[in-house]
C-alpha cells in the first residue's frame, strides 16, 4: 500500500522542468491580475534568486505591468501599434540580484549584471527532487518498520 502511494506521489509530483515551465508560464500570465500569483512569483524569485522560468527574457513575452504604469500619451498611441512593439523589455523588481551593490536596472535592460539571469525551473527542480527522495526514504523506512513489527508480533505470539 505504501509503495503504491509513493509511486503515485512520485508520478504526480513531476520534477521535469517542462512541467515547471508550464506552471510558471501560467503564473507569469496571471502575475498582473491576481495578487496571490504576483506575491508567489515575487517570493520565489527573491528567495531563490532566479528570474522567469528558463531565463529573465521569459518576462518579455508577458504583459506583467498594469496599464496605469504608462502615461496617457503612451496609452493613446497604443491602439495603433502592436503590443509586442510597445512592451518594455523589463522584468519585475523581484528579479534583481540581491548580491549586487549597484542599483538594479530591471527596466529597459541593457546590462544583465544587476538582475538574476537563471530561470527558476532549474532552481526549483532539484529542490522538488530532494523532497521526493526524502519522502521515498521515509516511506521505505516506514515499510521496513511495519514488516519488522509484523514479524516480531508473530514471533511473540508463536512463543507464547
Amino acid at each position: 500500500m505504501n509503495t503504491a502511494t509513493l509511486a503515485s506521489i512520485g508520478y504526480r509530483v513531476s520534477v521535469r522542468q517542462k512541467t515547471l515551465v508550464d506552471v510558471f508560464n501560467t503564473s507569469m500570465r496571471l502575475y498582473v491580475s491576481v495578487a496571490s500569483y504576483k506575491y508567489a512569483i515575487d517570493e520565489i524569485q527573491f528567495v531563490l534568486q532566479c528570474c522567469g522560468h528558463t531565463s529573465y527574457t521569459d518576462w518579455f513575452l508577458f504583459d506583467w505591468q498594469k496599464v496605469d504604469y504608462a502615461s496617457r500619451e503612451e496609452m493613446a498611441g497604443q491602439s495603433r501599434i502592436s503590443d509586442e512593439d510597445y512592451r518594455d523589455l523589463g522584468v519585475p523588481f523581484s528579479c534583481c540580484n540581491l548580491r549586487v551593490v549597484a542599483p538594479c536596472m530591471h527596466m529597459q535592460i541593457t546590462d544583465e549584471k544587476t538582475i538574476n539571469v537563471n530561470g527558476c525551473a532549474e532552481v526549483i527542480s532539484p529542490i522538488l527532487l530532494r523532497i521526493v527522495i526524502v519522502a521515498y526514504i521515509m516511506t521505505s523506512t516506514l515499510i521496513i518498520i511495519q514488516v519488522l513489527l509484523v514479524f516480531l508480533i508473530t514471533r511473540v505470539r508463536y512463543l507464547t
